[in-house]
Order: structure tokens, then sequence, then C-alpha cells
């Protein structure tokens, strides 16, 4: 009779091993996150473009403002030259160029540096560089500025002008001819807001 309980015991335990197995599978479920993530390039494309000379210069320029693209050895990607003689009181060249971001990313200047204007030469020749972007609120460019991206444009004002200085003032200053190189410099790196 043994023989026969055991044979019961191991077939209620078969049984509710069976049962529980079942009762997991009817309860169980796999669970999968599939997804595919696709990352795309950015690019980063800032440059110079459309030089406009202002109409009231009085002064021509010797050389025509023009885009210099420089080379892997030189501290810029591309710059704008210019040369211009100012000879007497209230001579003034102006000129316009935007900064456009063609890139897929946002552009936000750094640091701006205008830099090259003596001590002596800065008592009669003014050197300044607006932020015209928004003609009804010009301002300095400022560190911050954002260019956005897929168009983006900052369009900055540019003049070099022989201050209104009286005779005795010249004298003491301007007494032989002084050349300027004048620079504004805006670094740029990527915008995170």
């Amino acid at each position: 009779m043994k023989k026969g309980k055991n044979k019961i015991i191991v077939a209620i335990v078969l049984l509710l091993v069976l049962g529980i197995s079942v009762g997991y599978a009817a309860l169980g479920d796999t669970f999968k996150i599939k997804g595919t993530t696709n990352i795309t390039g950015n690019t980063w494309s800032i440059s110079f473009r459309n030089i406009q000379e202002d109409v009231s210069n009085n002064v021509t320029a010797t050389t025509q403002p023009h885009i210099v693209t420089g080379t892997n050895s030189d501290t810029y990607t591309q710059q704008v030259e210019y040369e211009v003689t100012l000879t007497k009181p209230q001579d003034v060249y102006i000129f316009t160029v935007d900064l456009y971001n063609s890139g897929s990313v946002d552009a936000e200047i750094s640091s701006v540096q205008i830099s090259g204007l003596t001590a002596d030469a800065a008592n009669y020749i003014d050197y300044t560089v607006t932020d015209i972007t928004d003609p009804s609120n010009p301002k300095n460019a400022e560190a911050g500025d954002v260019i956005g991206n897929s168009g983006g444009i900052r369009t900055y004002e540019v003049v070099t002008e022989f201050l209104d200085v009286d005779n005795e003032t010249l004298a003491q200053y301007a007494s032989s001819n002084v050349t300027l190189t004048l620079t504004f410099q805006v670094d740029l790196i990527q915008h995170t807001s």
C-alpha cells in the first residue's frame, strides 16, 4: 500500500508542479523595449556675407572691404579686410557686414574684442562696430548674443571716423601719417539653452 500511496503522492506533486507551471505561464509575460535611434550629423557653418558700403561715406576706401578666408595656421576662419585713408576731420567711412549662420546649430558670441586704436589716435579717430540687427535698437555686440541656425543673421555696422577736433588737438596728436590696424573679433561657441 505504501507503493500505492507513493504513486498517489508523486502524481499529486507532478500535478501541482504542472499546475504551477501552467499558472505561471498563463500569468507570466516577456516585455521588450525595442527602438531605433538616429543621430544625424550637425553642421557648424558661420560666415561673413553681404558687405555693403554706406552711401553717406565722404571718403572712398583704398581697398574695398572684402572677405578673407583663413588657413589652418591663421587664428581666424574668416575676416573682413579694408583700407581707408582719412585725411581731415569729419572724414568717415562706414560699411555693414552680415555674420550668417547656415549651420544646423545655434551659435552664441562668447567674446568680443575691438582693438588697434592707440591711446593717441583715440583722441581724433573713432572706430566702432555696432550690432544693427534690429535697426530700431542698435547696440554693441555682446557675449551671449545668439545667431540662430539655418539662416540666422547678425548685421554689424563698422564706422571709422576722423573726429571733428580743433587744430590744436589735431597738431598735438596727428603730426605725421598714422597707419592703424583696427580689429573687431567675435568668438563663437555652440549655443545651449
